[in-house]
């Protein structure tokens, strides 16, 4: 009778392990042919749909100097209406000391 064998029959052993083989290199597109000229084509409709992003920062710069233009501008109207009250409220103070003053004496 003969021995059993400690691998079976069929099973590649774990020390004889072999390399994968390498991928296959893809076949290169040759230049100018109908492939080119429909992902040409499709990649200029595609840049035609969206907007260019130079003209986006462009026109949110605008956009930014407006905002801040009216921004000043409130706060000057703001700043003339608190001066305006504070000059009433002076005018307002001195006459009634100047009141006070006539009446104590």
């Amino acid at each position: 009778r003969a021995s059993p064998s400690p691998v079976p029959t069929g099973v590649v052993p774990q020390t004889a392990t072999r390399a994968p083989k390498p991928a296959p290199a893809p076949a290169p597109i040759p230049v100018g042919t109908v492939v080119d000229r429909v992902a040409a084509s499709a990649l200029r409709q595609v840049s035609h749909r969206f907007v260019d992003l130079r003209d986006v920062v462009k026109r949110a710069r605008e956009e930014s100097a407006a905002v801040d233009e009216w921004r000043y501008g409130a706060m000057r109207r703001v700043d003339a209406a608190e001066e305006a009250a504070e000059d009433e409220a002076t005018r307002r103070l001195r006459r009634n000391a100047a009141l006070m003053a006539e009446v104590m004496t």
